[in-house]
């Protein structure tokens, strides 16, 4: 799951140079800032000791 996290952030900066409408750009953030949430609890869940034994 960590792999994720680079490729959200290079899709961030992708979007970034596109000529995107701005009024859009709250939304655009937010569902990849939740994904990026979700990537990071999904991770920690799925390396703790627990899951691994």
């Amino acid at each position: 799951m960590a792999s994720l996290r680079p490729d959200l952030e290079a899709l961030v900066t992708g979007l970034s140079g596109e000529d995107l409408p701005g009024d859009h750009w709250p939304v655009y953030g937010s569902l990849i800032d939740s994904t990026m949430s979700i990537v990071d609890v999904v991770d920690d869940v799925a390396t703790s000791r627990y899951v691994r034994d």
